[in-house]
């Protein structure tokens, strides 16, 4: 009622490669789709089917295998239907004459009338009745026959009904996780092919860990899901999983997970480094960085830091240098004096770089003046030294700051690059003050391109655009110097025009470095112009320095048209 068994031959042709088994499929002649149920042996030529229900049919197939590849599938010409069967004893006499036959009738209790069913020899006591209906009930009879004629007929005590027999359901497919996490795992899988002839209804999750060895039960779930976060799992511990499907009669056949699954926390990217990002030792050209290492590398080493700085008047960072995973103290040079800075640090590891740790404020190289005490105070304490400065270009002497008695160092703010500077050191108590200390030497902020830095664009040339020598077909323009060159000399100044109801420029010509104006030609009278200088360097073109309107024309039409009206 529930199994059955196929047999079939081997190939005349293996196909060059030996034989190395068989699969069996099935299919419910009211589906489309077969179904494996096992595998044979090469050396086997049957198989018995198990789980099949009582009253349906089935087609089955097989399929042979080699190491090239599987052949055609062999199929059976006619479905075979699980069946059921009827068994009974013999007379305990047969009335002086051998049994000759035996009858077997049927008839649903809903009827009163029997119906013949079959005929087996006088040998045979059992039969299987054929073509009888799901879910109705049956009662059975049977006669006994010989030469004087037939027996009374034995009646079953209980009826048959006809039903689906209800199995587990098969094997959930395609287990696997989808996503591992530092203490979880959440794993995916398809429903079974066969649900045993009843709906499934419910999942079963179990796990076993490599400590214990055993499978504990984690959860039972609906059977409209398919996926399930498996939570509070031991890092680095490895697990199994299994997954079974169940239905009334029960869960099948748990699948288990190919491998162990080891919950472990996704490499990624490091945090940023601990601040706060400090700075000392700050001179005219200088200033050393300090940090912490990341608390968290992301799972994977530090390789080093990318140390940026970027100027306040300036949008965009520039990296000054890479530093191993060691070091947590830089020193940055060739600062520009005077100029605000900030500065930042990222961390690297092989997954990509941190969030950037920054200075919480701006910092400014300056200027620093030391000086000792005198070696008298006079007689009374002192009060203050005042602090002088002048270019070496003047001789007249500016306060530039003071300090009280006990401070002999100074920082002088605000002087500007390439320019050479004077200083003086006055001490003051409450009788007047001293005769002024120089210092020996000049102080000169110097801007410096560092060769390691990327250098920038220029700035734009200096405005406005002037014109002069206007004439009918031709015109002189004039404009000043870039003061900004980027940190790359710069190697000319290229002319563009356009005619005022054009959108597009027109190039004019490119000069060297040192022109600062041009006689353009070739002009149309009485057209109104645009032009644009920009300046060039070794990385691009600087923003344009845009001109008012111009119209080209005889520098005597004024006076004709004076003299004419």
């Amino acid at each position: 009622r529930d199994n059955a068994t196929i047999a079939w031959k081997a190939p005349e042709d293996d196909g060059g490669s030996p034989i190395t088994g068989y699969i069996i499929e099935k299919r419910d002649t009211k589906r489309n789709n077969w179904s494996k149920v096992g595998k044979a042996p090469a050396g086997s030529t049957e198989y018995n089917v198990p789980g099949l229900i009582e009253g349906t049919s089935y087609y089955f197939r097989v399929i042979a295998e080699n190491k090239a590849g599987q052949s055609d599938p062999l199929e059976t010409e006619k479905p075979v239907t699980a069946k059921t069967d009827l068994e009974w004893k013999a007379p305990e006499t047969d009335g002086g004459s051998p049994l000759t036959a035996y009858i077997i009738e049927v008839r649903p209790t809903s009827r009163s009338t029997w119906t013949k069913s079959g005929r087996v020899d006088g040998q045979t006591t059992k039969f299987t009745a054929l073509d009888l209906k799901e879910g109705n009930e049956y009662l059975f009879r049977i006669t006994a026959m010989n030469a004087e004629g037939q027996s009374e007929p034995l009646e079953s005590k209980d009826t048959v009904k006809i039903t689906k027999k209800i199995l587990p359901p098969g094997q959930v497919r395609n287990l696997k996780p989808v996503k591992v996490g530092q203490n979880y795992v959440f794993l995916e899988w398809k429903a079974p092919v066969e649900d045993g002839g009843s709906k499934i209804t419910s999942y079963k999750i179990e796990k076993s860990d490599a400590k214990t060895d055993q499978w504990v039960k984690i959860a039972e779930i609906k059977a409209y899901d398919n996926q399930y976060k498996i939570s509070d799992l031991t890092e680095n511990l490895e697990y199994y999983f299994a997954v079974s499907a169940g239905n009334e009669a029960g869960f099948g056949i748990p699948e288990e997970t190919d491998s162990a699954i080891t919950p472990k926390r996704p490499e990624g990217p490091p945090q940023k480094p601990v601040g706060p990002l400090t700075i000392s030792d700050v001179d005219r050209t200088s200033a050393t960085l300090s940090w912490k290492p990341p608390t968290d590398d992301g799972g994977s080493p530090i390789t080093g830091y990318v140390v940026e700085r970027k100027e306040v008047r300036r949008p965009s960072w520039t990296t000054m240098d890479h530093v191993d995973a060691e070091t947590t103290e830089y020193k940055a040079m060739n600062l520009i004096e005077s100029t605000e800075y900030y500065f930042r640090v990222i961390a690297q590891n092989k997954h990509g770089a941190s969030e950037p740790l920054e200075t919480e404020t701006t910092i400014k190289p300056t200027t620093d003046l030391t000086w000792k005490a005198p070696e008298s105070d006079g007689g009374l304490p002192l009060k203050s030294y005042i602090i002088e400065m002048r270019p070496s270009t003047k001789s007249v002497w500016d306060q530039v700051g003071s300090v009280d008695g006990q401070t002999t160092e100074f920082t002088v703010p605000d002087l500007k690059p390439g320019s050479e500077y004077h200083f003086r050191v006055i001490a003051v108590n409450d009788e007047g003050q001293s005769p002024a200390l120089e210092a020996k030497q000049t102080a000169e902020p110097k801007k410096k391109i560092d060769i390691i830095s990327f250098p920038e664009k220029p700035g734009a040339p200096e405005g406005p655009i002037k014109f002069s020598e206007i004439n009918k077909t031709f015109l002189t323009l004039s404009w000043g110097k870039c003061k900004e060159d980027g940190g790359s000399p710069i190697t000319g100044y290229i002319i563009e025009k356009r005619e005022s109801w054009k959108t597009s420029w027109s190039p004019v010509t490119t000069v060297k470095p040192d022109i600062t104006s041009y006689c353009v030609q070739n002009l149309k009278e009485g057209q109104e112009y645009i032009f644009r200088v920009l300046a060039d360097n070794l990385v691009g073109r600087s923003a344009p320095l845009e001109s008012e309107s111009v119209t080209p024309k005889s520098p005597y039409s004024k006076y004709f048209s004076d003299t004419i009206f």
